[in-house]
C-alpha cells in the first residue's frame, strides 16, 4: 500500500437509499473534499455482501464494492445490510469503501465527512484519518490558518482528545491531510458544477433567507 490519487470516485446508493448527484455535491461541498476530484454517483455499480469480522467483533454484513474508486453509502438499519460497530469501512488495497448513512437524523456534513474519511484511508493508503488528536503537524496547521491565540485553536491544543468526534475539526484535518499528502492534485482546478446544482443552491440560500427575515409590523 501507498499514496495513490484517485481523481474520479463514484458513489453507489445501496438499497434505494436517497442519496442522488445534488445531494452527493452538497455533502461533498460540506465537508471540504477538493473540487478537482469528480465525485458521481453510480446507480449501477456492482458491489457484494460480505460478512464482516475479526479480533473477536462483528460488524455485520457490509455491501462492498467490487471496482477501484467506488464506495458504497447504505442504511445501516436495513434488513439486508444491518451493520454496527463501525459507520465506515475501507478496503484499502482494493482502493473501496462503505459508509452508513440516516437521511432523516444526518446532516450534509456529516455523511460528507464519512465518506471523505473512508477515501482518505484508500488514497493515503493508512490509518493517517483516524490520527486527528496525535498528529502534531495539524495543530500548527490550525496556528498557521486560524492564528495561534484564536480559541478554537487555543481548545484544541490543550486537550485534542476531548475533540476527537468534533466535525469541524475533522473538516480541517482532512483538509490538512490533503494538503499534505497531496498539495499538487488538490492545486488542480476544481471540476465544474452543473448549472442546476448552483441554481438549487441559490434558491435554497434566498428561501432560507425569507424563512428568517422578521416580519414587518405595518
Amino acid at each position: 500500500m501507498g499514496e495513490n490519487w484517485i481523481s474520479e470516485w463514484r458513489v453507489i446508493p445501496v438499497g434505494g437509499i436517497p442519496f442522488g448527484g445534488y445531494r452527493l455535491y452538497r455533502a461533498m461541498k460540506a465537508a471540504g473534499a477538493p473540487g478537482c476530484i469528480a465525485w458521481k454517483i453510480d446507480r449501477d455499480g456492482e458491489y457484494e455482501r460480505r460478512h464482516l469480522a475479526w479480533g473477536g467483533v462483528d460488524y455485520g454484513y457490509w455491501p462492498v464494492p467490487t471496482v477501484p474508486g467506488h464506495i458504497c453509502v447504505f442504511n445501516p438499519n436495513s434488513v439486508e445490510h444491518a451493520v454496527h460497530q463501525a459507520s465506515g469501512l475501507g478496503w484499502l488495497n482494493e482502493d473501496v469503501a462503505s459508509c452508513t448513512y440516516r437521511p432523516d437524523v444526518e446532516s450534509d456534513l456529516v455523511i460528507g465527512l464519512r465518506i471523505w474519511h473512508e477515501v482518505l484511508h484508500c488514497m493515503l493508503g493508512s490509518g493517517a484519518p483516524d490520527e486527528m488528536t496525535t498528529t502534531p503537524g495539524f495543530v500548527a496547521f490550525l496556528e498557521q490558518r486560524f492564528g495561534e491565540d484564536d480559541p478554537w485553536v487555543v481548545q484544541f491544543r490543550l486537550n485534542p482528545p476531548a475533540y476527537g468526534h468534533a466535525t469541524d475539526y475533522q473538516k480541517e484535518f482532512y483538509a490538512y491531510l490533503t494538503a499534505t499528502h497531496f498539495p499538487n492534485e488538490a492545486a488542480k482546478p476544481a471540476h465544474r458544477v452543473p448549472l442546476r446544482y448552483l441554481v438549487r443552491d441559490l434558491l435554497d440560500a434566498i428561501l432560507a433567507r425569507i424563512r428568517h427575515t422578521p416580519v414587518q409590523k405595518s
